[in-house]
């Protein structure tokens, strides 16, 4: 279990920083959908069924990956958009803490 944990959060660093310069939609798309892979995994649970409530309820209201979430849906609503200096401090966040995230 080790090792396929490993293996995926690897996976999931290498995704995220492919994504790194793709258009906001992709970009909050993809990070969502890969996090919820990985997040799956560490939680044992099916990752679709991850909401940002799961997120924010484990893992606490101001982490990086809950204020992704929260941007994600909120942006899927056409109620927000993160400059460019945001989305890059958000990304150095999660992408650091992707590496010891248990």
């Amino acid at each position: 279990q080790r090792r396929k944990i490993e293996r995926q959060r690897a996976s999931c660093i290498r995704s995220f920083q492919a994504i790194k310069s793709a258009d906001q939609a992709t970009y909050l798309k993809s990070a969502k959908h890969n996090l919820q892979t990985f997040l799956a995994l560490l939680w044992d649970c099916e990752g679709a069924s991850i909401t940002t409530a799961d997120i924010q309820q484990r893992l606490g209201f101001d982490h990086p990956i809950t204020r992704l979430f929260i941007h994600g849906d909120n942006s899927s609503y056409g109620a927000f958009e993160f400059s460019q200096s945001q989305r890059d401090q958000l990304h150095r966040e999660i992408n650091e803490i992707l590496a010891t995230l248990k």
